[in-house]
């Protein structure tokens, strides 16, 4: 019998070394992609542009060689992957926030401005929905409530609606929730003609 299980040992084993070897030159990869970009003072300049508060970090120890790190922005959290060393963990908390913002790409590149595929997210939109919140809450009213849907494997679009206004607005598609979203604020402030203060 121990020749059967030795025989059949051996698979799981190289199956479990070549995906380890995967892992580790995936992580080297992006070990390189965070000391080549500076993603720390990227975000706080991503910040700057959209009048947030400077992000904040939590770092934490994780296991006998490893840190995680917390990444508060704009009053979200964004948790990074465990990497080898503090400095690295919030490097990798802020790329997972530019990511999501739309900055830099899947792969750690900076998204091009000049490219209106990929440029028009939030930078561009960041601030329709603290306008529509700030709107009525001066009102007196409740928060416009947000429905996502994805938009056929391509992005998302979102539905924006409101008590106060028969029109239900639906956004053009964005390539995250969270764009998709700001993006139906910015047309709901046309459809339901709020005015804009940075007009």
């Amino acid at each position: 019998s121990s020749g059967i299980n030795a025989e059949y040992g051996d698979h799981p084993d190289q199956e479990c070394i070549a995906k380890r070897e995967q892992e580790e030159e995936s992580s080297r990869k992006e070990t390189a992609l965070l000391v080549q970009y500076n993603y720390k003072n990227l975000l706080q300049e991503h910040c700057v542009k959209q009048s947030w508060q400077f992000p904040t970090y939590q770092t934490n120890k994780i296991g006998p060689a490893g840190f995680s790190s917390v990444v508060t922005v704009n009053g979200e959290d964004y948790t990074s992957k465990t990497m080898k060393s503090k400095v690295l963990a919030e490097k990798s908390a802020a790329c997972i926030v530019l990511q999501s913002c739309n900055v830099i790409d899947e792969n750690g590149q900076p998204v091009s401005t000049g490219d209106p595929k990929r440029s028009s997210g939030v930078s561009k939109y960041s601030w329709c929905k603290n306008q529509l919140q700030e709107h009525f809450a001066k009102c007196g009213l409740p928060y416009p409530t947000y429905t996502i849907n994805p938009s056929g494997g391509k992005g998302f679009t979102a539905e924006v609606v409101h008590e106060k206004h028969p029109e239900k607005v639906i956004g053009p598609v964005g390539s995250s929730k969270r764009i998709a979203e700001q993006m139906a604020a910015h047309k709901a402030i046309a459809v339901w003609k709020i005015l804009d203060s940075r007009e």
